[in-house]
This record gives structure tokens, sequence and C-alpha cells, in this order.
């Protein structure tokens, strides 16, 4: 997806002017098509909440981390329901010492992040009795997954 010189600015001051940063988003995205939809088809407003909006889970979720391991950070990471990662693509350049995996129910998702951000990828399940991470993980966050459940 091609982006104005503007975004391409405002995303390199988001990561911090990281040259190893992905700004890529994959066309399946269905967090930036929501943005691109409610923002009228405006490419560049799409990207802008799509990567500040990732940013601020990752900002989120690296406060907590940071307060739960003193500064230091996990060892290991899951980001589940992490889709094509609008939050993961921060998350690994904040913690570059952890080992960061996904998980997913989007086969295409998984190949996409695991291609891209070089994670690991963890299928996901329909049913909760599925899901059969291999683990322990220091820590999961999952920023985007009770919205997608039904009520009860």
């Amino acid at each position: 997806m091609r982006f104005s010189p503007f975004v391409g600015d405002y995303v390199a001051s988001l990561s911090g002017h990281d040259a190893g940063f992905v700004s890529e988003v994959d066309p399946a995205d269905e967090m930036f098509a929501y943005g691109l939809h409610s923002l009228h088809g405006s490419v560049d407003a799409a990207a802008i909440l799509y990567f500040a909006t990732g940013k601020g889970i990752a900002d989120a979720v690296g406060a907590a981390l940071d307060w739960r391991f003193g500064g230091g950070g996990p060892d290991s990471l899951l980001d589940f329901a992490a889709g094509f990662g609008r939050a993961t693509r921060f998350l690994v350049r904040h913690h570059p010492r952890a080992r960061v995996s996904v998980s997913e129910v989007d086969p295409a998702a998984l190949a996409f992040q695991e291609r891209t951000f070089g994670v690991s990828a963890i299928p996901s399940a329909d049913e909760p009795d599925g899901f059969r991470p291999e683990g322990p993980f220091d820590a999961i966050c999952a920023s985007s997954f009770f919205s997608h459940l039904p009520e009860e």
C-alpha cells in the first residue's frame, strides 16, 4: 500500500526513525480496511489511524511489561489474536531481546507476520480447547480479541 510522503514521515516519527521498522500493510488487513472504510477511503488518514493505534497498543503493553519486569522486559511474549501485526510491528522493535510469537486464526495473517516481522507463528483455534501453544510465555497480550467475541 502506498502512502504520501507526509504519512511516511509520520510513521518514521512513531517508530523513532528506526531504519528496521516495517511499515508494509497487508492488503487483507481488516483493521486497516476498517479505518479506510470509516475514513471515507482516505488511505493516508487510514494509515495514520492504523499506525497510531498500533503504537498506542504497543506503548501500553510496553508500560505494563516494564512495570512487571522492572524495565528488563520479558524473554518471551505472545501477541494473541494479533491479526496482521498492527501492534506487533511496534512490539518487536520495543522488545528486541524477547522471543515474540503471534497467534491468529487467519493463516494468511500468520504467514504475513512470520515473513514480515520474523516472529514465530502459532495457529489459533476456533474453540478454546483446541488452542495448544508451545510455551510457556513470560507475557501474553490480547489487545484486539475480546471485542470480536459474542456478548454471551
